[in-house]
């Protein structure tokens, strides 16, 4: 399985994984609506449907579940986590560093 390397960016109780815009556009279908991501066994839908998502300078999954994940692992914004790809497009596992 591949694995993507991303950063972590959290405000508030709202987490972020930071992929960047290659990340995107090699791994996520436009015509998806969410993806699916494994945090330590619990899956988690994302919405990859807004338009930010797809904006030139985005490549942000936000999710308050990722924020929660990121406290839980006592991560820094800015740290490298990993999405391993468990389905090309669909689903991903977040990793920690």
């Amino acid at each position: 399985m591949r694995r993507l390397e991303c950063s972590v960016w959290t405000n508030g109780g709202r987490g972020e994984v930071l992929g960047g815009t290659k990340v995107r556009q090699a791994n996520f279908d436009r015509q998806r609506r969410t993806v699916t991501l494994v945090l330590d066994g619990v899956e988690v839908g994302a919405n990859i449907a807004k338009p930010s998502f797809w904006t030139a300078t985005c490549g942000e999954l936000i999710q308050k579940e990722i924020g929660v994940w990121v406290r839980l692992w006592g991560l820094r914004p800015g740290e490298r986590v990993w999405l391993l790809v468990v389905e090309p497009g669909v689903k991903f596992e977040l990793l920690g560093s």
